[in-house]
């Protein structure tokens, strides 16, 4: 296991374009600034990941993932270059591993905040955005009372 920082160094020299390009193609974002924030983003989620903490993403890095993890062979020579395991795409199946999961975002922006000595991105990782995991596009709003509790 390495350093988020470390694994962040390491990422800088990692090439996404054709990730980024893929993503242009298909629609997936525009070109341009937001997704150079995006991939900013991405290299962090993953930096973070090397930890082997659970780390919960936003639904503006969960599309980028997917993309990414698209590139099969890409992706996995990237997990293990970091030292890591390649990071399975695993739906939640019921509200109660929703619910673990917006446990788990909200204790990600602490983490990312300490990492990275600011905070996240609040347009691409928003407090009250979607977290990603279950049925249909795979993104749902957070629970209400969880809501709550992160206004607390």
């Amino acid at each position: 296991m390495i350093s988020v920082q470390e694994a962040q160094r390491r990422l800088v020299q990692w090439d996404l374009e054709p990730v980024k390009q893929y993503c242009i193609r298909k629609g997936v974002y525009p070109n341009g600034e937001r997704l150079d924030r995006i991939e900013v983003e991405y290299r962090r989620f993953i930096a973070m990941c090397a930890t082997e903490k659970v780390i919960t993403m936003s639904k503006e890095i969960d599309d980028f993932w997917h993309v990414h993890i698209l590139f099969s062979d890409d992706y996995t020579a990237m997990c293990h270059w970091l030292g890591m395991q390649y990071i399975h795409h695993n739906p939640c199946q019921s509200d109660g591993e929703v619910d673990a999961l917006a446990d788990g975002y909200h204790d990600t922006l602490r983490f990312y905040e300490e990492q990275f000595g600011e905070k996240p991105d609040g347009d691409l990782w928003p407090v009250y955005g979607q977290i990603c995991c279950g049925s249909g596009n795979g993104c749902n709003a957070f629970p209400k009372n969880k809501q709550l509790q992160a206004m607390l």
